[in-house]
């Protein structure tokens, strides 16, 4: 009888199972931190715009203030409440998918009023921002 010394490739039950254990410990600690990033994205993007509408009624309050007489459309325009917020915003309205949603609350100086936006998908994510000038 003739031995054949064959050696054979490959890999044992034990490395595959240890292999697959791995990478399903990678896949439970990296999905939490993946499934979340599309929401906070979404704050970080409604945050900016609460930003934006601070600075711009900063500055309009500003200009008010100073009674200047500017030529642009979106300068010198009288604040009544959070809504007219949007008025001072280039192009005079927020972008697609945001909506002013409180009427504010004046601030413990009475120089700002903090308003909120949110946004109108599901799930709903708010920010505040400050409104100078309301009268």
């Amino acid at each position: 009888m003739k031995i054949f010394n064959k050696k054979q490739s490959g890999f044992t039950l034990v490395e595959l199972v240890v292999v697959v254990a791995v990478v399903g410990v990678l896949a439970v600690v990296a999905t939490p931190k993946i499934m979340d990033v599309a929401g906070d994205a979404r704050q970080a993007t409604l945050n900016g715009i609460a930003g934006a509408l601070t600075a711009a009624t900063t500055r309009n309050f500003a200009q008010r203030s100073a009674n200047k007489d500017t030529s642009s459309p979106y300068d010198n325009i009288e604040m009544k409440n959070c809504t007219t917020a949007k008025d001072v915003l280039d192009g005079g309205n927020l972008p697609d998918g945001y909506a002013i949603t409180s009427l504010g609350l004046t601030d413990f100086t009475g120089a700002a009023t903090v308003c909120t936006i949110s946004t109108t998908t599901t799930p709903v994510r708010t920010a505040t921002f400050d409104v100078r000038g309301i009268e």
